[in-house]
């Protein structure tokens, strides 16, 4: 499903770069069945690695004992069942350099509508690997909802816009300072994120608002 050829590394910490990890009808597939309904606008403003406002819809984990139980379009069960395949993991181990044979898997669907962000942080152990893919954007057009990635001091070294059919991989570490810059505009930034997980994280409901 995965076309895994052509990740291109970035610096100043490693960061792996795709236009070309799905096939145009997959994307558009995802796009037009893109579960919307059930995302909830979550904010965080303390106790945590950082601080954001976005949609957010958990869509399956690992850790949890029964399926999650939502309605979702026969490309995003495909897709779910890809992601859970040996094929998938292994890519994503030989990209990242990172031993995930272990590892459990979470697939989060994020939207940021206007105003929406997260802050600057290197995500919080047990995490291992980070894999986001994006399904809408349009180059050039100020949007906002860039990907940032920042050196150690803080600076923004690199801003990689949203569009359909990107793709971006990192391992966390120490050093893996990102953000999402806010939304400008009146606008939907949709995107699929993959976690690996080392093991189960702690749930941290300090400071975290769930608006109905």
């Amino acid at each position: 499903m995965m076309n895994f050829s052509d990740f291109k590394t970035g610096t100043p910490w490693p960061w792996s770069l795709s236009d070309n990890i799905l096939s145009i009808p997959v994307i558009n597939n995802l796009i037009d069945n893109f579960p919307e309904k059930y995302l909830q606008m979550s904010e965080r403003k303390n106790g945590s690695d950082k601080t954001y406002l976005c949609k957010q819809l958990k869509i399956y984990s690992e850790f949890e004992a029964s399926p999650i139980s939502i309605e979702l379009n026969k490309c995003w069960s495909d897709f779910i069942e890809y992601i859970k395949s040996n094929q998938y993991r292994d890519n994503i181990e030989r990209i990242t350099n990172c031993k995930l044979v272990n590892a459990k898997i979470e697939i989060i669907l994020n939207q940021y509508i206007e105003n929406c962000f997260m802050s600057p942080h290197t995500d919080r152990e047990p995490k291992l690997v980070t894999h986001l893919i994006y399904l809408s954007g349009s180059l050039g057009t100020d949007l906002g909802g860039e990907f940032v990635i920042h050196d150690t001091h803080g600076n923004a070294v690199n801003m990689i816009e949203p569009c359909p059919g990107r793709s971006i991989v990192f391992k966390r570490s120490n050093q893996s300072l990102h953000s999402v810059n806010a939304m400008r505009k009146n606008y939907k930034r949709n995107s699929i994120q993959i976690v690996f997980w080392s093991s189960q994280p702690k749930n941290s409901f300090k400071g975290r608002i769930i608006h109905a």
